[in-house]
């Protein structure tokens, strides 16, 4: 049976920023798989219930994200938005990660 990846760590950074500045970055490092290479699909929310919906930063092989522009959060969340990524190995087993940080957009 394949095994999804497992787990390495992320970050976003700054921790902090104006609504469509593209002045994000979203990294990851450490996810590993015997059947590589991976494929890195990243996502934010902010709607933090849990059924928000989780709005895509776009995919692809590299394990970051640069120069991202975000919406502004929502008020009642204090501005903070939440990020995922899901890494996949190459016969596409996948998990998701919730990034514990989360970053205020206001």
């Amino acid at each position: 049976m394949n095994e999804p990846p497992t787990y390495g760590t992320c970050y976003v950074t700054p921790k902090e920023g104006k609504p469509l500045e593209p002045m994000f970055h979203v990294s990851c490092e450490g996810f590993y798989d015997k059947d590589m290479p991976l494929k890195y699909e990243f996502f934010y929310k902010k709607d933090l219930r849990p059924k928000g919906r989780l709005e895509t930063l776009g995919s692809g092989m590299d394990s970051f994200r640069s120069q991202v522009s975000l919406p502004s959060g929502l008020a009642e969340y204090d501005y903070k938005l939440k990020f995922y990524v899901v890494a996949y190995d190459k016969l596409g087993a996948s998990k998701q990660y919730e990034i514990p940080q989360s970053v205020a957009v206001s």
